[in-house]
Order: structure tokens, then sequence, then C-alpha cells
């Protein structure tokens, strides 16, 4: 598993965060809409203001914020408890989740890491990133199938999603599966030219594949 990099040092736990002073408005703006229809309707008074929802949201975020530092400082038990306590206050928070799930596989913990991830993808199962996430807990129990499934998942949500074709490569490589696997780590290596993880990754399979055949045929 040594070639496997699922999460390079550049990379943040959790992507498509990045911009959460916007993603927060938005999230605010959809409470107040929602606070709205409730108060126009003839359902019973809503149980809290739109202040206490945007407040609770608030907090949400802050924890996840609080967390995601502790993640990128390797303390991910610690990460985790804060994580957990998002979730409590938002059961439907996709983020958490898969940043919990992050935190529990960085501790070695694959079960509840794929609990978790699977819980994001009960909430939204179009969601890429719980798919590659999935993934990389399934391979790391050496459940390839079930890997490269998820992994196939994600990438028909995000097909651009360079990583994601060279786990899925080195996943139907490790299958036995080499013309595959070297098919997707060409991909790939055109759609990140620049990574050297992924040319090595692609040279190593070739050079496999290349020993297979020579012993094959004797050479």
């Amino acid at each position: 598993m040594n070639q496997l990099s699922p999460l390079p040092s550049n990379r943040k736990p959790i992507k498509g965060w990045s911009d959460r002073d916007e993603a927060f408005l938005e999230v605010v703006k959809g409470i107040r809409e929602a606070a709205r229809s409730v108060a126009n309707s003839n359902s019973s008074p809503p149980k809290q203001t739109t202040q206490e929802l945007e407040e609770r949201q608030y907090q949400v975020t802050s924890l996840i914020n609080e967390a995601d530092r502790l993640h990128e400082a390797k303390k991910f038990e610690e990460a985790a408890v804060k994580y957990k306590a998002a979730l409590r206050l938002d059961p439907n928070s996709i983020i958490a989740h898969n940043s919990l799930g992050n935190a529990l596989s960085d501790q070695g913990k694959l079960s509840e890491a794929i609990a978790a991830y699977q819980r994001a993808l009960l909430i939204d199962p179009n969601d890429a990133i719980a798919h590659y996430n999935l993934g990389i807990a399934l391979y790391g129990q050496g459940k390839l199938e079930k890997a490269i499934a998820a992994y196939q998942r994600a990438l028909l949500i995000d097909p651009n999603d360079a990583i994601a074709h060279n786990n899925l490569g080195i996943a139907l490589s490790d299958q036995g599966k080499l013309e595959e696997g070297i098919a997707e780590l060409e991909i790939a290596v055109r759609l990140n030219p620049t990574s050297t993880l992924f040319r090595n990754n692609l040279e190593i399979y070739r050079n496999k594949k290349k020993g297979f055949w020579g012993r094959l045929f004797g050479g």
C-alpha cells in the first residue's frame, strides 16, 4: 500500500469547503427561507427561531473549523471529538461525517470510518468525496472489489478526479487486472502530468506488466 497516497500532504482532509464563509452564507440563506416557509404555512409555529437556527449553524461551522485545524496538526483523536460534537448539533452535515471518517481512518479505525462515510452517503448518495473516501478505507481493509466499486462511483460523479483514477488504477492492478489498472493510471497522469506520484505509479505497474509477459514467455 506504499504506492497509494490517498491524502497528499498538501490536500486538506475534505475538499469543497475552502470558501467556508461563502458556504456558511448559503446555509444561513437556506435556513431563513425554510423558516419563512414554515411561518407562512398553517402548521404549528417553529420550535426554534431563525436566530436560534443561525446560531446553531454557526456553532457547527466553528466546531468543524476547529476540528480541521486539529486534523491538520495530526491530532486525529481530538479532531474526531470535535467532528462528533458538530454532528450532535447537525446530524445531516455531510462535511462533518466525511471529516470524521478521515480522522477515524487516520487512527486506523477503518470500520468506524466506513460507517461515517456511509452515513454521509445516506444523506447524499451523489457525494463524490464520500465515495472516494469510502474507497480508501475499503482498500485499507483489503476489500478490493468494494474499493473499486466505490472509486468507480466517485468517478461517475467527478470524472476529472485524478487521484481517484490513480487509486482505482492501483486497486485494479492489485486485483490482477493490470491492463485496466494501467489505463486508469494513464488517465491520472493525463489529468495531472506534473504529479511525480502518478508517473511513478504508472511506471511501477507498466514494469509489472512487462515482467508478467517476460515470465510467461521465458524472457
